[in-house]
């Protein structure tokens, strides 16, 4: 049986709904080029956030409320996969603080960038 454009678009955007769920680096992807902005939530989104991005996007404020959702564990991972941190720097701090360091040091990497 033969689909009509709507049933085969349908079909379509309920894949591309599907690929978005299971891979959210594909879906922050697509948001960045329609120029919209991401709010990370849910599991392995520390994977994704790149806290320069975050900083220069939502400035210091925004940045640190948008970290707020992370715990300890996951805000250590994204301070060591951007170099902002080392073992040493986040060793017994809390996601607070933790979350002030990352936000402080990836505005620091800015404003040396800009210079």
């Amino acid at each position: 049986m033969d689909k009509d454009a709507i049933e085969a678009l349908d079909d379509f955007l309920e894949v591309l709904r599907r690929e978005f769920r299971e891979n959210p680096e594909f879906a922050l992807r697509a948001v960045k080029a329609l120029g919209g902005s991401v709010e990370f939530r849910g599991e392995n989104t520390a994977n994704l956030v790149n806290p320069l991005e975050l900083v220069a996007a939502n400035g210091i404020d925004g940045a640190s409320q948008s970290l707020a959702s992370f715990s300890a564990t996951e805000l250590k991972k994204i301070a060591k996969n951007h170099g902002l941190a080392t073992p040493i720097d986040v060793k017994g701090k809390t996601a607070t603080e933790l979350s002030d360091l990352i936000v402080q040091r990836a505005a620091r990497k800015i404003a040396e960038r800009q210079s």
